[in-house]
């Protein structure tokens, strides 16, 4: 009988070696328990750092993993990467990791088990914040119960995406990731879900989520917001019409910004995250957050969205 193999797909940028050394290592030491084989196929989305990040992975070690490097010739972003990754995979399983996250040993196996004896099309688990320098921040789990997930989809996370799990088929029925240049996974998962299938998480940290105020997602948050806003217009139309009449060109032209703008929604992000990692009870918190509300009105909107969510399901 065939093993079953899990693709973890990878894609790296600009990541700082030793991050993109910890990440890889955390796949190749994960526990199989001899039921199933591992495969990460890595794709570098930076041509000018091709050589370099190659010559990182040729000198791990990789003992029973096959790993499979692909190199971009121009930069194509996550989505195309990731379905680039895809493409190159083999694996009836398909699993996800950011170049600058930490896998525990195991990760896989307990998703893998979870996944066998339950009928979701898709698994998270919970993740362990640590900051730049792996230095512990938090922990966030989220529920394995898939109506309260469903519930609050569009207003925070419902599966962390460098934690997911799913099967080669639902990668393919949902013919991979729509080019948005943030919030594929909120995208992807909106989608998953208006097709009836349904999702669940590990309610445990198997991964550790790097929180890098340096990534490229941060230093674009004004334009990750903007594109979950289009995702959420697009959930509307997929309700009312049947479809969303999803089209990249307009996309972009919605998510276009000024520069001065996004300066100002970046400080706005960099106070708002100083402010959660702070005490609720600590004053300087609430302060923070009256900045960071101040300087982008599109910080105020979200803001406010998740506070009528908290408030409304208080009084549900």
């Amino acid at each position: 009988m065939k093993k079953n193999k899990i693709s973890v797909l990878l894609s790296i940028y600009n990541e700082i070696d030793e991050w993109v050394i910890l990440s890889i290592n955390s796949i190749i030491a994960q526990k199989t328990y001899n039921e199933f084989k591992i495969q990460l196929v890595i794709v570098i989305d930076n041509p000018n750092k091709h050589d370099h990040y190659k010559g990182i992975i040729d000198n791990l070690e990789k003992d029973n993993i096959e790993i499979i490097v692909v190199k971009n010739n121009i930069n194509l972003g996550l989505a195309s990467s990731l379905n680039k990754a895809f493409e190159y995979s083999d694996g009836n399983f398909i699993a996800r990791l950011d170049a600058d996250d930490i896998a525990y040993p195991e990760r896989l196996y307990t998703q893998y088990k979870y996944y066998k004896s339950n009928s979701f099309a898709l698994i998270g688990t919970g993740i362990d914040r640590i900051d730049e320098k792996g230095n512990y921040i938090s922990t966030s789990t989220l529920s394995k119960n898939f109506l309260k997930l469903k519930k609050t989809l569009g207003y925070k996370a419902v599966c962390y995406h460098p934690t997911w799990f799913m099967s080669r088929d639902i990668f393919k029925k949902m013919q991979g990731y729509r080019k948005y240049p943030n919030s594929q996974d909120f995208d992807f998962i909106s989608r998953l879900i208006a097709e009836n299938y349904t999702i669940s998480n590990i309610e445990k940290p198997l991964v550790m989520y790097r929180i890098n105020t340096q990534s490229l997602s941060f230093k674009n948050s004004l334009r990750q917001r903007k594109c979950q806003y289009h995702i959420i217009k697009m959930n509307k139309n997929r309700k009312k019409y049947g479809i969303d009449n999803y089209n990249e060109q307009k996309m972009l032209d919605y998510i276009k910004t000024n520069k001065v703008i996004n300066i100002l929604h970046f400080n706005s992000q960099l106070l708002l995250v100083k402010a959660l990692r702070m005490y609720n009870l600590n004053p300087c918190k609430y302060f923070l957050l009256l900045c960071s509300i101040l300087l982008s009105p599109y910080q105020t909107k979200h803001i406010l969205r998740m506070s009528y969510f908290k408030i409304k399901n208080y009084f549900i």
